[in-house]
């Protein structure tokens, strides 16, 4: 919540065109809500920094964390307009995951989007998780619009070349 402002800095409406966030006008106070809502999950989330200006770029999130089980999700996430398509989700997502895979010993990554989200669709094949299918009709939107919902997944044995994709994805950058 403290990171609310400088997030709503980069923000707009069109980023969360996909998500659940309902608002008749865009201002911090809906943002705040968003980010609580967020925040009363059982979730770890970040504001993602540009390293070299300290700028908050985006947020994502680990949530949905089923300990007994080691699976988890990563999602809502999201940067601003000018850091999408860069080096921010793969640099985000090498952390994320070394993270979950190499600390928590995670045995499933679960990522899904908005079945319509041609570029978060896209964004988890080119990192190389697994599109499992699409749920139908599983969440009803803030407009009363029924929401599909693609499922992707990462596993354990899946982790190594996903971290070397990303690695060389970053060196290019």
């Amino acid at each position: 919540m403290d990171h609310a402002a400088e997030l709503f800095e980069i923000a707009t409406p069109e980023t969360f065109r996909y998500m659940m966030i309902e608002f008749k006008e865009w201002s911090i106070d809906v943002l705040r809500k968003y980010l609580e809502a967020r925040l009363s999950l059982d979730s770890v989330a970040w504001v993602a920094r540009c390293v070299r200006s300290g700028q908050a770029v985006g947020h994502s999130a680990i949530f949905d964390i089923r300990r007994a089980h080691r699976t988890l999700e990563i999602g809502h996430t999201w940067y601003g307009e000018a850091f999408r398509g860069t080096w921010v989700n793969p640099a985000c997502k090498l952390l994320m995951l070394g993270c979950v895979f190499e600390t928590w010993e995670a045995v499933r990554v679960q990522l899904k989007c908005d079945a319509r989200n041609a570029t978060s669709r896209a964004a988890l094949v080119k990192l190389g998780a697994v599109y499992e299918g699409t749920l139908r009709s599983n969440f009803i939107l803030p407009d009363g619009t029924r929401r599909n919902t693609a499922y992707f997944s990462l596993l354990p044995e899946e982790w190594p070349p996903v971290r070397e994709k990303l690695l060389a994805r970053l060196q290019s950058a």
